[in-house]
């Protein structure tokens, strides 16, 4: 399977709603991304939808086994690496399994092995035709001739099913062959490289004289070294980095993936990732922030930034305009269940404060620069986009 699947994430909880439709498989950091803006950690539990790109057999699985959308990820890698024969396979021994929780329905996938599978064969009469054709069951071996074309195929099929304990599927006939299996996925763990791609800030490189032939591409992990460079030139048969054009962008800040229609180099980027990696997660949630709000389109104004980042503030509680006037109004005291606030507009009220405040409501909460620096910025008459 090559094509993306889609998952609709929803909460809806002490006023928070949320939704969010993932395409899967992606970088873990993406997936993270996702948790933070769902603010994941602050909700007793979100509902997934399994829409586009998913195998028809398995939607209804999923939706009955409620997995986390990380192991939704981690399933959709695994998918993403089966042939068609092995996605039938995978079919049959889902239907074999008698626990079908979201471990069991991860861990099938590396275990293909244990299952064999006849494509084509779909009811208990061709698989008695087989057996019959082939004198593939023992116990009938000693037979004449003369009794042996007597045999009803069907009866036979059902026999040898039955005992096999086989099921059939739209595709074939499948069964368990006794292979030993392996609980490979047991918890879910962050850290599990997917699609080469492992770091804060990634690349993918092409030659520039490659003439679009994207088997010449690979993927660099930034910040990198020297010695880290010189592996991944060899392999794209060039001599620097510079000679290379960038295809796609994937970072632990997804705003800075939008960088790729922009005059950058790999060593700008380079710079970049190696100022990320100097951060720790509250501050790199914070910059995700801030360079949504400041509508940051540059390396070099990102690396701005992150030097200034202690001089913002971000409230990753705040999650709506409405929300936030409500709570404004219920700070002062005043009972807003009452039939004056019937139609009052929650959500306008709520951004005219913000407004006011100098806070922007952002996709990772409310961000707000600290006073002595909204002052310096001023008074030395400067300005940054998105906050003003």
């Amino acid at each position: 399977m090559e094509q993306k699947m889609g998952v609709l994430l929803r909460i809806c909880e002490n006023e928070w709603f949320y939704h969010d439709a993932v395409d899967l498989p992606s970088h873990w950091e993406a997936i993270k991304d996702v948790y933070q803006r769902a603010r994941v950690a602050d909700v007793h539990s979100y509902e997934l939808r399994y829409f586009k790109g998913w195998p028809d057999f398995l939607v209804p699985i999923l939706q009955h086994a409620k997995g986390t959308l990380a192991e939704a990820n981690l399933l959709a890698f695994r998918l993403s690496q089966l042939s068609e024969k092995e996605l039938w396979t995978y079919e049959a021994a889902l239907k074999l399994l008698p626990d079908r929780t979201m471990k069991t329905i991860i861990n099938a996938t590396y275990n293909l092995n244990c299952f064999d599978f006849l494509p084509g064969i779909i009811c208990d009469e061709a698989i008695g035709e087989m057996t019959l054709a082939n004198n593939l069951e023992p116990i009938l071996l000693g037979l004449s001739e003369e009794v042996y074309a007597l045999l009803d195929e069907k009866k036979v099929g059902a026999f040898i099913r039955e005992r096999e304990k086989g099921v059939f599927t739209g595709n074939g006939y499948g069964y368990s062959n006794g292979e030993s299996w392996k609980e490979v996925y047991d918890k879910f763990d962050f850290s599990e490289p997917l699609e080469g791609c492992r770091g804060l800030l990634s690349l993918y490189l092409m030659p520039e004289k490659s003439y679009g032939n994207k088997e010449q591409s690979e993927w660099l992990e930034l910040p990198c070294g020297e010695a880290e460079s010189r592996t991944v030139l060899g392999r794209l048969g060039v001599e620097s980095l510079e000679q290379c054009k960038i295809l796609e962008i994937r970072s632990a800040v997804p705003h800075f993936e939008s960088f790729l229609s922009r005059e950058e180099t790999v060593s700008h980027f380079n710079r970049l990732a190696t100022e990320l990696s100097k951060l720790p997660e509250k501050e790199l949630l914070k910059l995700k922030a801030v360079v949504e709000a400041e509508e940051c389109d540059s390396v070099g104004q990102a690396l701005e930034l992150i030097r200034q980042l202690e001089r913002y503030e971000l409230d990753v509680h705040m999650t709506s305009y409405a929300k936030y006037g409500r709570e404004c109004l219920e700070g002062m005291e005043i009972d807003i269940s009452g039939e004056a606030f019937r139609d009052f507009d929650f959500d306008l009220y709520g951004m005219e404060e913000c407004t006011r405040l100098g806070k922007a409501l952002t996709k990772y909460g409310a961000l707000q620069r600290e006073p002595a620096f909204e002052l310096e910025l001023k008074e030395d008459g400067l300005r940054m986009s998105g906050m003003e």
